[in-house]
């Protein structure tokens, strides 16, 4: 009996610590230009606010890779993080 009482609590804990991380707290807007096309506005969500800026740089860095590939100018902004759950 005390061994399912652990095996119960402990599974519990695993489903309560996945729901809690799916939801992402933090979510930082960013706009990009690529070449001659208007701004395009996007943004990247996460757990915590430097998991979000850390995802904007990567997007960022990616997109100005494909745009310098293609030859074309890129330009960027990053607007604001804010606490989605409101804190």
């Amino acid at each position: 009996m005390k061994r399912y009482l652990i095996l119960s609590a402990l599974a519990s804990l695993g489903i309560f610590l996945q729901a809690g991380s799916a939801n992402d707290q933090y979510r930082c807007d960013f706009r990009y230009k690529v070449g001659a096309n208007d701004w395009v506005n996007e943004s990247a969500s996460a757990t915590t606010r430097s998991l979000a800026r850390s995802s904007v740089a990567s997007i960022i860095e990616s997109k100005e890779a494909k745009a310098n590939r293609e030859g074309k100018s890129f330009d960027s902004a990053n607007l604001f993080c804010r606490d989605v759950l409101g804190d």
